[in-house]
């Protein structure tokens, strides 16, 4: 399905937006995200607009995709600016939606980033934003949730050195309140690790997966490791389980340049096939094993 060429746009609050050209259609498809149930799909495209960026959130109302009734809804920054990258990782959990914007200017020359959550019972964004953030720590890069739980990755936060990344887990209290619960470094973090790259929630919100595309290991330099975390219950945090890299690769791997769940398996990718070749990786790895 395309995008209609005529469109009544708001932004995230539902404010009206004018905008008298046709949409941008720059990176579109950069992130996407579907609902377990297939009957809602979100598109973003952070680059779009002078990188602006926005995200289209398609509702399938009746029928199919191809010739169903479909809603349609685009989603701007509230605040925007351009290279804020608004779209630039996308998450749909039922009616919730969580939308990164990893360069997005907190204050005048301070670019931390942010994350903005959309729910049918919030009436507006709700900005979501680590407690110890830095210029420049790209938080947002990516992003995931599980009913209650979000995880967001800062590649470039300074934990363990510039650039090297962490991951923050956010709880939604029941009575709607945004809890950071965690923050998560690597054991071995060090300085262009990216760390937080790419992240991944189990279902059951007890498995976390991060990337480090850009970490050095045995395998060689930037050949890139995913991290696992597991905690025994939902109320505990997430401790270190095990570090994944693949097997005969060598420098500039970039292994754990994306992560994802799907039923009993995880996959992990990385751009670059084993002795650079531009074929790139997939390793499939069984729950139990992480």
């Amino acid at each position: 399905r395309r995008i209609p060429n005529d469109l009544n746009l708001v932004d995230a609050n539902g404010d009206p937006r004018n905008f008298p050209i046709l949409l941008d259609r720059t990176s579109f498809g950069y992130s996407v995200d579907i609902t377990a149930d297939a009957e809602a799909i979100i598109v973003g495209a952070p680059f779009a607009l002078n990188g602006r960026g926005y995200a289209a959130h398609f509702q399938l109302l009746g029928g199919n995709w191809q010739n169903g009734d479909v809603f349609l809804t685009i989603l701007f920054d509230p605040e925007p600016n351009e290279d804020e990258e608004f779209g630039i990782s996308v998450v749909l959990d039922g009616d919730a939606i969580l939308i990164g914007a990893h360069q997005e200017i907190v204050d005048r020359n301070f670019q931390p980033g942010v994350a903005f959550f959309y729910s049918s019972v919030t009436a507006n964004a709700v900005t979501l934003k680590p407690e110890d953030r830095n210029d420049g720590d790209a938080f947002g890069i990516d992003a995931d949730m599980q009913r209650d739980t979000i995880v967001i990755g800062a590649q470039s936060d300074q934990a363990d050195g510039r650039r090297s990344g962490a991951v923050f887990v956010i709880i939604r209290r029941a009575n709607g309140a945004f809890e950071e619960f965690q923050k998560i470094v690597p054991f071995d973090g060090r300085i262009d690790d990216f760390f937080g790259f790419s992240v991944a929630l189990s279902e059951n919100r007890l498995i976390l997966l991060i990337g480090s595309p850009e970490h050095d290991n045995d395998e060689g330099r930037d050949a890139g490791s995913v991290y696992s975390y597991t905690r025994p219950d939902r109320n505990s945090q997430f401790q270190f389980s095990r570090r994944f890299t693949a097997c005969g690769s060598d420098n500039q791997q970039f292994f754990g340049e994306s992560v994802a769940f799907g039923g009993g398996i995880a996959l992990m990718g990385g751009i670059n096939g084993a002795s650079s070749s531009s074929s790139g990786i997939v390793v499939r790895v069984r729950r139990a094993d992480l």
